[in-house]
């Protein structure tokens, strides 16, 4: 079992544990005593030519790993005609998580600024789509050009599929979500 699965458990026995201390069944909390063994954090690498070696070579790869500038370009220059590039260029250069991505609304962007605010995310709770805060407080995200230049070409795109019609402050006129589609 892993680190998060056993402090799940042992939370779930220590407040059983402390009703029964409440209603005078017990007098000590066992689960209180318990002490796990801890799990390294796992740090993140760079997925360097020679881990990317090493992982063809032996089908060994890192946790965690992160690209680096170059190859996130090179990523990014690939997908420049995808549906989805805002959303990749987005989590890739500003940081967001996928769910904050997903659940960005085009009331929450302001281009003439240059600025997001994160103040919900989308998550899959048991099979269905659920809107939530954001993993932590909302937080609001200085947007470079380059970012504001792929935000609104999505943004005409959206418009030009859907017939939609840019108002007077430069949002469209509609409240959905960023529609990544």
């Amino acid at each position: 079992m892993s680190a998060a699965t056993l402090n799940r458990i042992r939370a779930t026995l220590r407040v059983a544990w402390d009703a029964a201390i409440r209603q005078g069944l017990i007098i000590e909390n066992p689960a209180a005593l318990v002490e796990l063994p801890r799990e390294p954090r796992r740090r993140a690498v760079v997925w360097t030519q020679a881990r990317v070696g090493e992982w063809q070579r032996a089908g060994r790869r890192p946790v965690v790993a992160v690209w680096t500038a170059a190859q996130t370009a090179e990523f990014l220059h690939a997908i420049a005609d995808h549906r989805l590039y805002a959303a990749f260029h987005l989590i890739a250069l500003r940081g967001l998580r996928r769910g904050e991505a997903v659940g960005l609304r085009w009331c929450d962007v302001d281009l003439d600024h240059g600025v997001v605010v994160i103040c919900q995310q989308i998550q899959q709770h048991r099979g269905m789509l659920a809107v939530c805060a954001p993993k932590t407080s909302a937080r609001v995200i200085a947007l470079d050009r380059t970012t504001v230049q792929a935000l609104r070409e999505h943004r005409d795109r959206q418009c030009r599929r859907s017939g939609c019609t840019i108002c007077a402050t430069g949002r469209p006129r509609w409240r959905w979500r960023l529609g990544w589609s």
